[in-house]
């Protein structure tokens, strides 16, 4: 969010919170009407007051118009950080990261090692692709190996898949999964 979106939804909650507190008071009975209303004459009686709201409100007026009717951010600009665009002589393809690590879950899941995994996929400015893998394996599993083998099958199955480089594949190991063993005593 932009610097001025903030400070536009902070200025119109500020407004919308003092007038509901105003209106629960007055509702209540703790502030008689009459106070609110001689307030206002006062405001429109004196030609200072009266300057500062017209101005006040012509900006916020305008500046609720901006908000309403001119959308800050863009579709393109989204869909640039969730996805990369590849182009060729016939026309164009857009990958989401979603398929990226799909692609990747789909490797990781070829492997008895690996007993869970979460993936996520992060592209810089260059559009260089790094590729963040969490996992859960088995107790009897080589960590250092089944890495190495990961790395490289992943880098590959994306080069094959959607032609792109990778720029890293960086693993975590998270936990280790055992194996509940059930024991149950038999009562004779």
């Amino acid at each position: 969010m932009k610097f001025l979106d903030k400070l536009g939804l902070v200025l119109f909650s500020t407004i919308i919170m003092i007038l509901s507190v105003m209106a629960f008071i007055v509702a209540f009975g703790w502030l008689e009407l009459d106070f609110i209303i001689d307030g206002l004459k006062y405001v429109i009686a004196n030609e200072i007051p009266t300057r500062i709201t017209i101005v006040v409100s012509a900006i916020l007026g305008i500046y609720a118009m901006r908000c309403i009717f001119f959308n800050s951010f863009t579709n393109d600009s989204k869909a640039a950080k969730d996805n990369i665009l590849l182009e060729n002589e016939n026309g164009k393809l857009l990958v989401s990261k979603d398929t990226i690590e799909n692609i990747t879950n789909s490797v990781v899941r070829n492997y008895d090692g690996a007993e869970s995994v979460i993936t996520k996929v992060n592209f810089d400015e260059q559009n260089n692709l790094s590729v963040f893998i969490t996992l859960f394996v088995k107790p009897e599993t080589v960590i250092k190996e089944l890495a190495g083998k990961l790395q490289t099958d992943v880098k590959a199955a994306i080069k094959n898949s959607i032609d792109l480089e990778i720029k890293s594949v960086n693993i975590r190991i998270k936990n280790i999964i055992t194996k509940k063993e059930n024991t149950t005593s038999k009562q004779e």
